[in-house]
């Protein structure tokens, strides 16, 4: 293979991991922005990619089409650490938005007190995407149809010691729409699963949030 055929193939292949890599992470609806965080839950690092829109109408903050991204050599522990990374992941989008201008209002003295009521919406339903160039599974929302929980919270920033801090309150969680998950077990992945692989869509949250 000459010089110039080899180099043609490497520019393939790299596009074509890019082009996959793109698909899996949703693209955001109008108006939203996409951002990332990243949590350790023991020793697996997850990056979480979600959307968000800040605004003055109700709900001031929504954050839709949160996308993980699961370290192979956890992949089978998914189904015991759910419930954390659902905790850690929340707040640490919400303590990312604290770092956007204007997107969270200062605490005050008023009763009721000024907060950003805060909405995120996560479809139940997910599907695992395997991905081998980055060593990891994308957990990804299925369709819509699918039922998705909401979680309420009402937030602010104060200052203290001239430092800003979140205060957070945890208000409700809800299920909207009604059509259920296919599979309700987590699904079985196989042992050398080739990249772009895809499970069937199981159900992964209850739509409680931890206390």
């Amino acid at each position: 293979m000459s010089k110039l055929n080899r180099f043609i193939t490497l520019i393939v292949v790299i596009f074509t991991v890019f082009a996959f890599v793109q698909s899996e992470t949703k693209a955001c609806p109008d108006g939203y922005t996409k951002d990332s965080v990243e949590v350790d839950i023991g020793t697996c690092h997850v990056k979480a990619y979600f959307c968000y829109i800040c605004q003055d109408i109700y709900p001031g903050l929504e954050i839709v089409n949160i996308e993980y991204l699961i370290p192979n050599d956890c992949i089978n522990n998914l189904d015991v650490i759910k419930s954390q990374l659902k905790d850690k992941v929340y707040h640490e989008i919400i303590v990312r938005m604290m770092e956007i201008p204007n997107c969270i209002k200062p605490c005050d003295d008023e009763e009721p007190p000024s907060v950003t009521y805060t909405v995120i919406k996560d479809i139940a339903c997910k599907k695992l995407v395997n991905d081998i160039p980055n060593e990891c599974f994308h957990l990804v929302e299925c369709s819509y149809e699918y039922s998705r929980c909401v979680y309420k919270f009402g937030i602010c920033v104060e200052i203290i010691n001239g430092q800003p801090e979140l205060s957070t309150e945890f208000i409700d969680s809800w299920m909207e729409q009604t059509d259920t998950c296919p599979n309700y077990t987590f699904p079985e992945i196989p042992l050398y699963p080739p990249n772009g692989w895809t499970s069937d869509c199981f159900f992964f949250d209850s739509c409680e949030f931890p206390n």
